[in-house]
This record gives structure tokens, C-alpha cells and sequence, in this order.
């Protein structure tokens, strides 16, 4: 593999986990934030 290949992957890698990551906490915040608003409200 050559080098310039590899750095492009890696970068791929990270664009794609930053993008995981984004969207996991999206459901995590969601998931919390109903789960409150079910604690406060019932």
C-alpha cells in the first residue's frame, strides 16, 4: 500500500467515525431527553 493511499483511508476512517459518533450521541441525547421529559412529566 502506498502511503498516499493509506493517509487517505485513515482519513476516510475518521471522517466516517466522526460521523458515527455524531449520530450516536444524537440518539443518546434524544434517548435521555425523552426518558426526562417521561421522569418529569408522569
Amino acid at each position: 500500500m502506498h502511503k498516499a493511499q493509506l493517509e487517505q483511508c485513515s482519513q476516510r476512517y475518521k471522517q466516517q467515525y466522526s460521523c458515527f459518533r455524531s449520530v450516536m450521541v444524537g440518539i443518546l441525547f434524544r434517548h435521555i431527553h425523552t426518558s426526562f421529559i417521561t421522569a418529569t412529566f408522569t
